[in-house]
């Protein structure tokens, strides 16, 4: 992305789209979207989509007439989304509570580096479970611990000398939850 590019950006969800998305978040939901090998005849939900690279992703391998919603919580994010692909179904809801029936199951439900971030986990994956069909594939995925990661603690280290202690919810699931 040239500078331009970037500055043209007005909001945070525009800049987190073009900065981070396809050098950041793309390669490792290119590995999730790979792993659930979807076919013909899926359907996917993608929870706390954010700008919705996983649900772009699952368009790109199962074609225009698949269908595909992607939710989060956040309207800048959907809008963003929207702009990028508009034959995904967006729809704006909170993880605990998804915004569909029973009587929408998808064969496929994901939820690409939200969870960390959702105040109550357990009822988040009870409702991916729950619109989840009895044949269906779950796949979730997070950031491991900085103790795991080595780069990434020697950035943090690098960025806290600057600005002091960082709290966040990037590394959360390090700690056992029920």
């Amino acid at each position: 992305m040239s500078e331009a590019q970037l500055f043209t950006a007005t909001t945070f969800t525009e800049i987190y789209e073009r900065v981070l998305v396809g050098p950041l978040f793309r390669p490792f939901a290119e590995r999730l979207v790979a792993r659930l090998a979807l076919q013909r005849g899926d359907s996917v939900l993608d929870v706390a989509c954010g700008t919705g690279i996983v649900a772009r992703l699952a368009r790109e391998q199962l074609g225009p007439a698949a269908r595909i919603v992607g939710v989060d919580v956040s309207p800048a994010m959907l809008a963003v989304a929207r702009t990028v692909d508009q034959t995904i179904d967006w729809r704006q809801g909170n993880a605990a509570s998804v915004p569909l029936g029973t009587d929408e199951p998808f064969t496929v439900v994901t939820c690409h580096q939200g969870l960390q971030f959702m105040p109550d986990k357990p009822d988040a994956v009870r409702e991916m479970r729950r619109v989840l069909a009895a044949e269906g594939r779950l796949a979730i995925a997070t950031w491991r611990s900085l103790a795991d990661i080595p780069g990434m603690r020697d950035l943090n280290a690098v960025v806290e000398r600057h600005v002091g202690p960082i709290v966040d919810s990037r590394h959360s699931l390090e700690t056992p939850w029920r």
